[in-house]
């Protein structure tokens, strides 16, 4: 299959395909019309002298055309407007950080690789470099892609001229457009609802991310018409996980299910729902499972041999990130813990050669029918919640929070507080000591991340930082030998965010509890009119 990008016509397609597959299996199929940002590659070229050589534009690369000397990343010339062959980052989340790097030391255009590998990667570039949900932009300078042949002989030119004057050309068109997203049903007899979801937009031919997870969500339709189940389960493919977001967000991934979930929350058809299953990205038959310490039950009852199942977890770009946002306990089935899932991932060899996505289908679908099957709502409670976060080593504030949601429970429910306190204490975020940089999403992500960073200290110069995708950042230099100061900056940067999240726990329990007392007071009134008449 080829590639799919939200927006454009490819999506239509598949979406009919899915569409007409699904609908034997399924009571009802419907599709959510969302606004998304569309981008759209057309052209790019690297040309030396009277040759030509192809690359691929990188998302949001625009329309231009650049001109400067070609050189490797360790030879950039600051403010010489060089145009520069850089490798990509072990860790590919990272490159806008590193193409911003380039940019402020005068690059004016960058060309990535692989140098080892016979791959195309493809990830998108924003500005800011850092993850937000706050509004961004496109890159300051086009970025490309390359093979690894045309890399070699980019190379080999190098290497003999020296100096090489190339041009840049990319063509690309950003523009708005309607994205689609697939909901299917399969009712049952009770109210309680279990979501199972992918994405149908990839780079490349996307076999593991995420042609995958679509036969999966077929091939569960089709075993689960046999069994007689009371949970409702919607079978749902998200347009723009990729990228999409009309605001050109930083953090690029998910906004086809923060918008459907968004419009569900509005229409208060949330209010059921179980729980989330978010498959993506499974590049071979031993996934990791990583779930909301709610699910403990759920999962360990029904984990295949060979399967990892890790409470909490890290859930960075993937859809079940947006339900824990909204206070929905989720898992998420993924490879990338896994290095030949990593290697391949946004990459050319994502592809039915080297990704066996029936067999794998099979073994996910078959995991779901057992997992949903053990699925009881008594069996979700919030208990193995306070057992996650209740850490010794966090401060007394934190403690307090948690204190003070365990008391909720008598006032508005056990199942009104999981929700408040996943949605609190849920957060992406990015942790950078010097040229490392670690990424992180789900429960406590901030609190994990700066203890992360309290064991990495060492006696040499550090330059730290912290971005919270929900907007707060911390950025610190340090001089050598001053571990102390490291470690009291960095206990009063845990205070800060614990503060934060004090602040956001008691305005949803606020909200709750007065939410509950007007509906009492509704039902009371509307009772005793009627009394009276």
């Amino acid at each position: 299959m080829s590639e799919v990008i939200a927006g454009t016509r490819s999506e239509s397609k598949i979406i009919r395909g899915l569409r007409s597959q699904l609908s034997d299996h399924v009571d009802w199929v419907d599709v959510l019309k969302t606004p998304v940002k569309t981008w759209i590659p057309e052209e790019c070229s690297i040309t030396i002298d009277t040759e030509d050589f192809e690359c691929t534009p990188i998302p949001y690369s625009l329309t231009s055309e650049t001109e400067g000397y070609l050189v490797f990343e360790e030879n950039i010339q600051p403010g010489a407007g060089n145009i520069v062959l850089m490798r990509y980052p072990e860790n590919y989340f990272a490159t806008s950080i590193r193409v911003h790097e380039a940019f402020r030391k005068g690059v004016s255009a960058v060309i990535l690789f692989e140098k080892d590998e016979h791959v195309t990667r493809k990830i998108a570039v924003t500005d800011p470099p850092y993850p937000s949900n706050m509004p961004g932009n496109p890159p300051p300078i086009p970025v490309v892609t390359i093979d690894h042949e045309v890399f070699r002989a980019l190379e080999r030119r190098l290497r003999i001229s020296g100096g090489l004057k190339a041009t840049v050309k990319v063509g690309a068109i950003l523009k708005d457009s309607i994205g689609y997203t697939l909901i299917a049903g399969i009712n049952g007899s009770g109210e309680s609802e279990v979501h199972v979801t992918t994405h149908h937009d990839h780079w490349f031919q996307g076999e593991g991310d995420s042609i995958v997870g679509l036969k999966t969500l077929l091939a569960l339709a089709k075993q689960w018409r046999t069994v007689e189940n009371k949970v409702n389960i919607l079978l749902i493919s998200f347009t723009a996980k990729e990228l999409g977001s009309p605001y050109l967000s930083p953090y690029h991934w998910s906004w086809g299910s923060k918008y459907f979930l968004q419009v569900m929350r509005n229409k208060a058809l949330l209010e059921n729902t179980l729980y989330s299953i978010v498959i993506d990205s499974v590049h071979v038959n031993t996934p990791t499972v990583y779930y909301h310490p709610s699910l403990y039950k759920v999962v360990v009852e029904s984990l295949k041999p060979g399967w990892n199942a890790v409470p909490g977890g890290n859930h960075y770009s993937l859809d079940s990130l947006t339900y824990l946002r909204e206070g929905i306990p989720s898992m998420a089935i993924t490879t990338l813990s896994n290095e030949y899932s990593w290697k391949i991932h946004y990459s050319s060899l994502d592809n039915p050669i080297n990704v066996n996505s029936d067999s794998i289908a099979v073994e996910l679908s078959g995991f779901l029918v057992k997992t949903i099957l053990a699925s009881k709502s008594e069996e979700i409670t919030v208990n193995n919640l306070w057992d996650y976060i209740s850490l010794d080593n966090y401060p007394l504030e934190f403690k307090t929070i948690v204190a003070k949601a365990r008391q909720a429970e008598s006032v508005i429910g056990s199942r009104s507080v999981l929700r408040i306190t996943t949605k609190t204490f849920s957060d992406c975020a990015l942790l950078r000591i010097n040229d490392h940089a670690i990424f992180h999403a789900g429960l406590l992500s901030p609190l994990l991340l700066a203890e992360e960073a309290g064991r990495r200290i060492g006696e040499e110069e550090i330059f730290l930082k912290l971005q919270l995708c929900s907007g707060r950042s911390y950025s610190f230099f340090f001089a050598r030998h001053n571990k102390r100061f490291v470690k009291e900056t960095l206990s009063k940067i845990v205070d800060d965010i614990v503060s934060l999240l004090s602040d956001e726990f008691n305005y949803e329990y606020n909200f709750k509890l007065f939410s509950t007392f007007d509906r009492i007071q509704g039902g009371a009134g509307g009772e005793a009119g009627a009394n009276r008449s």
